[in-house]
């Protein structure tokens, strides 16, 4: 009898501890349990942060919720970083297409040889666009190489090239503009990514402005483009 008493003891002492045993690994596990069902339940495109399920907040948990909140700010950065490159790409590709596009009609409708001369001047600038930008898009989709970061000195020439490529957005407005280099200003970046950098200011500028001048100034602490446009 006294054999049988300990063993049915012990038989419930062992049910008692498998049951508080089970409550606990329920409570511990529940809020990771709901966590799961919160992400399983959620669109691929619902990128809003995920808050700490209820329940007993291990720092286990907390450190799992923390790095899914840091996943899904990388992860919406990236998206973010792909809509403004396909914004940027369309905006900088549309340009110099429509100028084509327009001077292969205009070449059409004339045999004017130096009509057909300054249409064929206006494709080749164009088209010198459009693959300056095709290789500024190579060189972000690259790592940048120690030698296309080698400090290098401006010329006025070069400038000069870069402002007079958008001169056509000045559309016979009454604008002069002017480059006006002081000292031997030096950069450090791509040439293709700087063309488009400064080239984006001084379309702004030409487009912008009705009257009166455009002037470029460059010295040893940085770029300015002035214009006597309306302003912002």
């Amino acid at each position: 009898g006294a054999h049988a008493k300990q063993l049915a003891v012990s038989l419930l002492l062992l049910i008692i501890s498998l049951f508080v045993v089970m409550k606990i690994a329920d409570r511990l596990t529940r809020p990771i349990s709901r966590f799961a069902n919160t992400l399983s339940e959620r669109s691929p495109d619902d990128l809003e942060p995920v808050e700490v399920p209820p329940g007993t907040a291990t720092r286990e948990l907390l450190k799992m919720v923390e790095t899914f909140k840091d996943y899904q700010t990388r992860i919406r950065d990236l998206l973010e970083r792909e809509r403004a490159f396909n914004r940027y790409t369309s905006h900088e590709l549309r340009t110099p297409l429509m100028v084509m596009k327009g001077a292969i009609t205009l070449l059409g409708e004339s045999k004017d040889e130096a009509f057909i001369n300054k249409q064929r001047i206006r494709l080749e600038k164009a088209t010198g666009e459009i693959s300056e930008f095709i290789e500024t898009l190579l060189s972000l989709t690259k790592a940048v190489e120690g030698a296309e970061l080698t400090p290098r000195t401006l010329s006025e020439a070069e400038l000069q090239n870069i402002v007079s490529n958008h001169q056509h957005l000045l559309n016979n407005k009454p604008v002069k503009w002017w480059v006006q280099v002081e000292g031997k200003p030096v950069i450090r970046m791509p040439e293709a990514a700087f063309h488009i950098l400064l080239g984006n200011v001084v379309k702004n500028a030409f487009a912008c402005v009705e009257q009166g001048v455009v002037n470029v100034v460059v010295d040893s602490k940085g770029i300015q483009v002035c214009d006597t446009g309306p302003g912002l």
